[in-house]
């Protein structure tokens, strides 16, 4: 803008080259807050693209973690039932009979424990009450 201002701006100048200085420095001036609109709207458009992206990430994350723990606990009831139908299990003593079927409660405790905070919501307010429930019932008492 400032070499317009300069070139046209002599004294040797004309009155239409002065005009046309004028309606060039409007038509710059214009442009400019043209594209300072455009880029209010570009960042307005890039933060809501960003609250989308990362609404989406957290329910990809939220249904891959459900996933695994889910698939996990199915491993594990699989990996149980085989071990209740071995003839090992089956002459095996009555306290591995008990601990085995403890873990099987546990089993169902922490299944139902998760399915209630999946419902409830606990997990995406980031609560951790998973990590603590885990913790207290991991190694149940066990007194035979």
């Amino acid at each position: 803008m400032t070499f317009i201002h300069h070139y046209f701006s002599g004294d040797s100048t004309t009155l239409s080259e002065r005009e046309n200085t004028a309606l060039l420095k409007a038509l710059v001036k214009d442009h400019k807050a043209a594209l300072k609109v455009e880029y209010k709207q570009y960042e307005l458009d890039y933060k809501q693209a960003l609250k989308a992206a990362e609404a989406e990430y957290k329910r990809a994350k939220k249904q891959a973690e459900e996933d695994m723990y889910r698939k996990t606990l199915e491993a594990v009831k699989r990996e149980v039932d085989i071990i209740t139908t071995t003839d090992e299990y089956a002459n095996s003593d009555e306290k591995t009979r008990i601990k085995i079927a403890q873990f099987q409660n546990w089993m169902g405790h922490a299944a139902a424990h998760r399915a209630l905070e999946v419902e409830s919501g606990d997990e995406a307010e980031g609560s951790g009450s998973e990590g603590s429930f885990m913790d207290e019932k991991m190694n149940p008492d066990v007194s035979v």
